[in-house]
């Protein structure tokens, strides 16, 4: 899906479809993860991360 979701758009041709190598954060005035406003998890937690984020949709969905 996220290989579909990037086509024509900025960072299309880096890794489209595959799971982060490293962190990453959004908007941090000095561009540091303790600033930033959010931080999702870490890379060696994101699998186990997208396995509740999936099983919680499935479960909204069938109610």
């Amino acid at each position: 899906m996220h290989e579909i979701l990037i086509q024509g758009v900025r960072g299309q041709e880096r890794t489209p479809g595959e799971f982060r190598r490293s962190q990453n954060w959004i908007s941090s005035p000095d561009n540091r993860p303790t600033t930033a406003r959010f931080v999702p998890p870490p890379v060696e937690q994101l699998p186990d991360a997208i396995e509740a984020q999936a099983a919680d949709a499935v479960t909204r969905a069938e109610n």
